[in-house]
């Protein structure tokens, strides 16, 4: 059976995440970020083995998903956003989670002189700059009278806690949760640099990994992101691409598959559809892809495409020497 990468995102029911946890205990081996660096920069072989990981560091990791991890002892990566927890706010789109959807539409339609109803108001915002999404979002809260929400997410406390218990390695996600493809070099280089930098310093340890936002690739991030990766240090980097871990994966650009619902039985059929799943759910609706790239010929930004022309090859290129440097200090 193949390799996997499992991702997690808030998860708020403790049965289903523990139902599906003894899945993928009985299905595969779970492993390690470690054994995932082996198998990628060496020549160990891996069969039937998963890596599970989640995103954001939502509060729901603290008291859902890491009681059940440490209960039967699972290793995982958690990747953070050190600004937002160090700053103890929301994410973009946390802070518009109760937002009335319609007027939240009206602002952003407004802004740039497109009706864009048909669109959901997240699908709008990812094609836009991180600094500009923060003013939509403010513009909202000041013409509606919205005052400050609930925070979502886990305190420099509970981070640190999880990161001692040796099953939990920390990653980093940004500083902003930006897409990163939207942004400029400056910006996206200091979204990258400055969360591995923040997090270092936040649980006194090096930081080895990193997710995406979003993390579809050619998407959200491209061969720019990777060589600003290669630059930190970063071993392990890690999309939502829905495909099997396998040897010939670039490591700055490791495959995942998200979940986040589902009885045993949805649970078990999506892990043996593999790649095969996203296919079979976009024929019964539009893919994110389609919908985000009509949304940019609409609002018509400046993506600088030529920038960004995808090249998977010379990204592997680009990590021959970074690969000989991780095995000299092994």
């Amino acid at each position: 059976m193949a390799n996997k990468v499992i991702n997690f995102h808030d998860v708020y029911d403790k049965d289903w995440f523990e139902k599906t946890i003894l899945i993928l205990k009985k299905k595969y081996q779970i492993i390690d970020a470690e054994k995932v660096e082996e198998y990628l920069y060496s020549t160990i072989k891996l069969r039937n083995s998963c890596l599970i990981t989640v995103d954001d560091g939502d509060v729901s990791f603290y008291h859902v998903i890491f009681p059940i991890l440490l209960k039967y002892q699972i290793p995982v990566i958690l990747f953070v956003s050190p600004k937002i927890i160090m700053n103890n706010q929301n994410f973009w789109f946390q802070e518009i989670r109760d937002f009335d959807k319609t007027k939240l539409n009206k602002i952003i339609s407004n802004n740039y002189n497109n009706d864009l109803s048909e669109y959901s108001n997240e699908s709008i915002l990812k094609n836009c700059k991180i600094e500009d999404i923060w003013k939509i979002i403010n513009a909202y809260k000041k013409q509606y009278g919205v005052l400050s929400k609930k925070k979502y997410n886990m305190s420099i406390e509970q981070l640190k806690e999880v990161h001692e218990s040796k099953i939990v390695k920390i990653g980093a996600h940004t500083q902003n949760h930006p897409i990163l493809r939207n942004e400029d070099n400056e910006t996206s280089k200091k979204e990258i640099t400055e969360s591995i930098l923040d997090l270092e310093a936040i649980i006194d340890d090096k930081v080895h990994y990193f997710a995406y936002p979003n993390g579809t690739p050619n998407l959200d991030y491209n061969n720019r992101e990777v060589t600003y990766l290669k630059e930190n240090g970063i071993r392990l980097a890690f999309s939502t691409e829905s495909r099997n871990l396998s040897i010939d994966v670039c490591p700055l650009e490791i495959p995942r598959y998200g979940f986040s619902y589902g009885s045993a039985a949805f649970v078990r059929t999506k892990l043996q559809l593999g790649r095969y799943w996203e296919s079979i759910k976009n024929l019964k609706m539009v893919s994110e892809e389609n919908i985000r790239r009509k949304i940019q010929t609409k609002i018509s930004l400046d993506k600088n495409p030529s920038s960004y022309a995808p090249n998977k090859e010379a990204a592997k290129a680009a990590l021959t020497d970074f690969q000989g440097k991780l095995e000299e200090n092994r």
